[in-house]
């Protein structure tokens, strides 16, 4: 949809989705058997059962979540499962999965093209045409991309493994790459002054951008990466503690500060996570927690001035990142949050996103145009 607001300015206003299936991904096709556990879940062959979010933290085994008071992944004095379970807490301390469906073969990582994926998003932009020495762009997205693997050979943006074979839905969630608000902005102001060589010629123009952050995947990592026991190389969703002061998708976003210099940022907080029952999938589901986002502001001053009729000289300076604003990247490395690091940096972000976007950057350049 699109309507001309006022001379050389257009306002369109659009919706942008797709649907996609049958996508690339990869993951296990000889994972572990599941097994019964005290919540009433039966064994093997029915191992499609999901973790449950329960409202609080549970206390004792019911019908749905399975608690234990010993035995649970770094000493923890109690830990919480629901849904199938792949191996009991004597089988994941010997540090090896349960038996396999095929105990003749280990792990057998293959791709196989049971992806699904969905985009829908709002446009918006506003376009002004050079008109009374002004030209200008706005441009605004919410958009919203969930699938259940963002990865198609290799695994990229820090992407995970289908941790679930049974039932793919487990990991159905953000996709690694989604950004959900982005706001572009350009403009150029060609000055009126006219006169001779020294005055006229001048132009001003910015560009801004705003970009929230792509999602993290807060997982299992350290001492307990694969609580799961699904002998993955690749860390396991963690479940939610419930401790005081957290809820689902609590961001802290506290800087932090050594002899008055700003070292990083305290992005979540890493007790509001903690490894679930032995053999069972974490509750937390993947790329759940929005990540730093990026702002970025760049001017730039240009100079035109007609040496001959052929002969143009143009001298330019330009500011990148002018606000010298610091764009924080994800916690450890990438779009991953791991829960138990070492050093004490569970959900600390150390990192900026440069070279995307790098701290505060001035060059001057002059150029003959013939």
């Amino acid at each position: 949809m699109q309507r001309e607001l006022w001379h050389a300015t257009v306002l369109s206003v659009g919706y942008v989705g797709s649907v996609n299936r049958h996508l690339w991904t990869q993951g296990d096709i000889n994972p572990p058997q599941c097994i019964a556990n005290a919540a009433g879940e039966t064994g093997f062959p029915n191992c499609s059962d999901l973790p449950s979010i329960p409202t609080s933290l549970p206390t004792a085994s019911n019908g749905t979540y399975t608690v234990l008071t010993s035995g649970c992944p770094g000493g923890a004095p109690s830990c919480y499962g629901s849904g199938a379970q792949f191996a009991n807490a004597a089988t994941y301390a010997t540090g090896q999965p349960g038996p396999a469906i095929n105990s003749d073969f280990g792990r057998l990582i293959q791709a196989y093209n049971t992806g699904a994926s969905s985009y829908n998003s709002l446009q918006v932009s506003l376009n002004h045409q050079f008109a009374r020495n002004f030209v200008g762009n706005f441009n605004y997205t919410w958009s919203k991309c969930i699938d259940d693997g963002s990865f198609a050979s290799s695994l990229e943006e820090f992407a995970q493994l289908v941790e679930d074979r049974y039932n793919q839905r487990y990991s159905y969630g953000n996709c690694t790459f989604d950004i959900r608000h982005n706001i572009s902005a350009n403009v150029l102001y060609s000055l009126p002054f006219k006169g001779n060589r020294l005055i006229e010629g001048w132009q001003i123009s910015s560009i801004v951008g705003i970009h929230t952050g792509l999602p993290l995947n807060v997982y299992n990592n350290g001492t307990f990466t694969d609580p799961a026991d699904l002998g993955s190389q690749w860390g396991t969703n963690a479940n939610y503690s419930f401790a005081p002061g957290c809820r689902p998708n609590h961001l802290v976003k506290q800087a932090i500060f050594t002899n008055g210099v700003k070292t990083g940022v305290q992005w979540f907080d890493p007790t509001c996570y903690e490894a679930q029952a032995p053999g069972f999938l974490g509750n937390v589901k993947r790329d759940s927690l929005p990540g730093p986002g990026t702002l970025s502001a760049d001017i730039s001053i240009i100079k035109n001035t007609k040496i001959t009729e052929w002969l143009n000289m143009q001298f330019r300076t330009e500011c990148f990142n002018c606000i010298n604003h610091f764009n924080v990247g994800g916690t450890l490395t990438g779009t991953l949050g791991g829960i138990n690091q070492a050093s004490g940096l569970s959900g600390i972000t150390q990192v900026s996103q440069a070279p995307v976007v790098n701290p505060r950057q001035i060059q001057f350049a002059v150029q003959l145009q013939f």
